[in-house]
């Protein structure tokens, strides 16, 4: 289960770097002492950025609007409405993504949060620069990496790939991110009439109608109960 597997992650080179720097990281088994604990902490706190960048291009793929993030920023009384926090809630309010998606983004940015404000308390835990190197390794080994490793996975075979087909579509059909159809100035087309063949097998119909209609008052005129 390796990060550095995704070859179709290189694309999005910086997240693909940065991932790999941090598997790496993890990996890595020759640290110790107090090199070991800032190693694991600068680590943890790198995936940030690679969260950033995601959810960014997930947000632009989706088509979600200013207006709905300012909605979300208001609900969850983010700073900003382009925190990773309103990102991650207004594409799982658009359903762009999974319930079980949106908890693992929530729990990458606060263990994000938690590494880069290291001497602080973050969401009740004690600062991770009072954690000892062998449970910031766990963290980033059993915590961090198997979510970080399924996000970036589906992100790249299945959240990206679904947004795309959706923006096709959209632009396709002439529709906008509401499903709405949109106007499409000269370019739009005039409805045509019937054509002479339609027009033809609808004679053919009306004119059998009305023969079993003529056939069947005949019957009932010679032949009354």
């Amino acid at each position: 289960m390796a990060i550095t597997n995704f070859a179709h992650m290189k694309p999005w080179k910086n997240s693909y770097d940065d991932l790999c720097l941090f598997e790496d990281a993890v990996l890595e088994d020759n640290v110790s002492g107090n090199k070991a604990k800032k190693h694991y902490i600068d680590a943890i706190a790198d995936i940030r950025n690679v969260l950033e960048r995601m959810l960014q291009e997930m947000v632009e793929l989706n088509g979600i609007s200013d207006g709905k993030l300012s909605e979300v920023q208001e609900k969850k009384k983010a700073k900003n409405k382009r925190d990773v926090i309103v990102y991650i809630s207004a594409l799982e309010e658009c359903e762009c993504i999974s319930k079980t998606s949106a908890d693992n983004l929530h729990k990458l940015r606060i263990f994000g949060n938690r590494a880069h404000h290291k001497t602080k308390e973050v969401s009740k835990d004690i600062p991770y620069e009072q954690k000892s190197p062998e449970e910031l390794k766990r963290i980033a080994e059993n915590e961090v990496y198997p979510r970080l490793y399924r996000e970036t996975y589906l992100f790249a075979n299945q959240y990206i790939p679904e947004a795309k087909s959706r923006k096709s579509t959209r632009v396709t059909t002439g529709t906008n991110s509401s499903g709405k159809v949109a106007a499409s100035g000269g370019d739009r087309k005039v409805a045509s009439g019937p054509s002479a063949t339609d027009i033809i097998l609808a004679a053919v119909k009306i004119f059998f109608v009305l023969l079993v209609t003529a056939i069947m008052i005949a019957m009932i005129m010679n032949f009354p109960f």
